[in-house]
C-alpha cells in the first residue's frame, strides 16, 4: 500500500507539473525587463554567454559567483533562453518530486505530503509558474539542491556514517556553485541528537554537541572550499553588494512588518494554524533540533538578506511547512471544518494568484512609494506590475492592507477555535 501511495503521489505531481507548463505557455508572458532576462537573470545570462564562448565569467558580484546554473545552460545545445527554460523546468519537476519525498519523511500520511506539495506548486513564486515568467533565474536548480541536502541531512542524522557524511559534504560543496547560502545547511548537523535543553547550563548538552562539531566542520569547510574555488574561477567587474552590506542595510531598513507581510504573501493565512496549535509545532521541533536550528537561520535570512522576502520564504518552505503538515494530520477535524477551510481557501486563491498570471514590470515604477495606478487589494495587488506583489518592494499601502486582510482571516479562525473550545468545555 505504501508503494501505491508513493506512486499515486508522484503521478499527481507530474500531472500537475504538465498542466502548469501548458498554462504557462498559453497565459504567462515572460518578464519584460532587460529584453526578457530580468534583473539578476541579466547577469546569469551574460555569464552563460561568456562560458559558451570559452571566456572567464566576468560580471558584477555577487552574481558572478553563482556560476552553476549559467554553466549548465551554456552546455545545452539550444539557444540560451531555451536552455535556461529547459534547465529550470527540469529542476522544478525534480524539486516537486523531492518535496513529496522530504515531507513524507516527516509526516505519517502521504496525502498530507501531497497536499503540501500541491499547496506550493500553485503559488506564483514557486518555480513551476515563476520559470515561465522569469526563465533566466538561478533559483530552481538551487532549490533542488536545498532538497537534496535536506534529504541527505536526514539520512545522515539517522545513520552517522562516513559515507553519509561525505555525501552531505559533496552536496554542499557542489551546491555553493549555484547559491552561496547553501553553506548554511551545514549548521543542521549541530542539531543532531537533540543537544539543546533549557534545563542545562547555557541550554546546551555539551557532550552531545561536541560529538557533532567534527562532522559540522567537515561539511562546512568543504562547502567553504567550494566558495573559495568559485572566487578563483571568476573575474569581478564591480561589487553591487556583499553579505555584510546586505546584512547592515536590511537590519536597518527592513521592519518586522515587512517580514510578516512577506510570510503571509507566501503561505497565506494558514500560518495562524502553526500558532493556534503551537504545541504540535513545539513537539516536532523538540524532536528535530536540526530543523528548528535551520528554521531560525532561514527566518533570519528571510528578514535580513535582501528585499525579495517572498522568494526567500519559498527557498525555505521545506522547513517551514513541516509543522503545518503535522497540524493537518493531528487536528484534521478542526482544519476540515467548512467555517475554517472555506475562508482559508478563498484567501489562498487570491494570495497565490491561482487564476491570475504574473504581471509585467513597470519600468517607471518607484519602489515602496505611492503610485498613481493604485487599486484596492484583496489578498494581492491587482496592478499590472509584479513589484506590487512583494511586501518590501511594493507600494506600502498595498502591503499594509494585504497584511491587515490576512490578519483579519487569522483573527476569525482564532475566534472560531476559542468558541469551539468553550463549547466542548460546556459539554463536560
Amino acid at each position: 500500500m505504501k508503494k501505491i501511495a508513493d506512486t499515486y503521489g508522484y503521478l499527481v505531481i507530474a500531472l500537475t507539473f504538465a498542466i502548469g507548463i501548458i498554462l504557462n505557455f498559453n497565459f504567462q508572458d515572460r518578464i519584460n525587463a532587460n529584453e526578457g532576462k530580468g534583473f539578476d537573470g541579466d547577469y546569469y545570462y551574460k555569464i552563460a554567454e561568456q562560458l559558451k564562448q570559452g571566456e572567464t565569467p566576468s560580471v558584477r558580484a555577487p552574481f558572478v559567483y553563482r556560476v552553476g546554473t549559467p554553466f549548465l545552460a551554456s552546455v545545452l545545445p539550444f539557444s540560451l533562453y531555451t536552455n535556461f527554460t529547459l534547465l529550470n523546468y527540469t529542476a522544478t519537476l525534480l524539486s516537486s518530486l523531492l518535496l513529496f519525498y522530504w515531507f513524507s519523511l516527516h509526516l505519517k500520511e502521504k496525502k498530507t505530503a501531497l497536499v503540501l506539495v500541491l499547496f506550493l506548486m500553485t503559488h506564483w513564486t514557486f518555480y513551476l509558474r515563476y520559470t515561465g515568467f522569469y526563465p533566466t533565474t538561478a533559483d530552481p536548480v538551487a532549490f533542488a539542491f536545498i532538497l537534496l541536502i535536506l534529504i541527505q541531512m536526514e539520512r545522515f542524522r539517522q545513520s552517522r556514517s562516513l559515507v553519509n557524511g561525505l555525501c552531505f559534504s559533496l552536496l554542499v560543496f557542489v551546491g555553493v556553485f549555484f547559491r552561496e547560502f547553501l553553506l548554511l545547511f551545514s549548521f543542521g548537523i549541530l542539531g543532531y541528537g537533540q543537544p539543546y535543553d533549557s534545563q542545562k547550563k547555557l541550554w546546551v548538552r555539551w557532550p552531545v554537541l561536541t560529538k557533532n562539531i567534527p562532522w559540522f566542520l567537515m561539511v562546512f569547510l568543504l562547502g567553504g572550499l567550494g566558495i573559495f574555488i568559485v572566487h578563483q574561477l571568476v573575474s569581478v567587474t564591480d561589487y553591487w553588494y556583499g553579505f555584510s552590506d546586505s546584512l547592515y542595510e536590511y537590519m536597518y531598513k527592513k521592519s518586522i512588518f515587512d517580514l510578516i507581510a512577506g510570510a503571509f504573501n507566501t503561505f497565506g493565512a494558514s500560518l495562524v494554524l502553526i500558532f493556534i496549535f503551537w504545541k504540535t509545532s513545539k513537539e516536532f521541533y523538540n524532536k528535530h533540533h536540526e530543523v528548528a536550528l535551520l528554521s531560525l537561520i532561514a527566518l533570519s535570512m528571510c528578514w535580513f538578506s535582501g528585499g525579495d522576502t517572498e522568494r526567500f520564504f519559498m527557498w525555505f518552505s521545506p522547513l517551514f511547512l513541516i509543522p503545518l503538515g503535522r497540524i493537518i494530520e493531528r487536528d484534521l477535524p478542526f482544519y476540515t471544518n467548512k467555517k475554517i477551510w472555506i475562508p482559508l481557501l478563498i484567501s489562498m486563491v487570491f494570495t497565490f494568484r491561482m487564476f491570475w498570471s504574473i504581471p509585467p514590470v513597470d519600468s517607471s515604477y518607484s519602489f515602496r512609494l505611492k503610485n498613481s495606478d493604485y487599486k484596492f487589494p484583496l489578498f494581492q495587488a491587482f496592478q499590472e506590475n509584479c513589484i506590487n506583489l512583494m511586501s518590501y518592494h511594493g507600494d506600502t499601502r498595498i502591503a499594509f492592507l494585504v497584511m491587515l486582510e490576512h490578519l483579519a482571516v487569522c483573527v476569525f479562525i482564532l475566534l472560531l477555535y476559542r468558541f469551539k473550545n468553550k463549547q466542548e468545555y460546556k459539554r463536560l
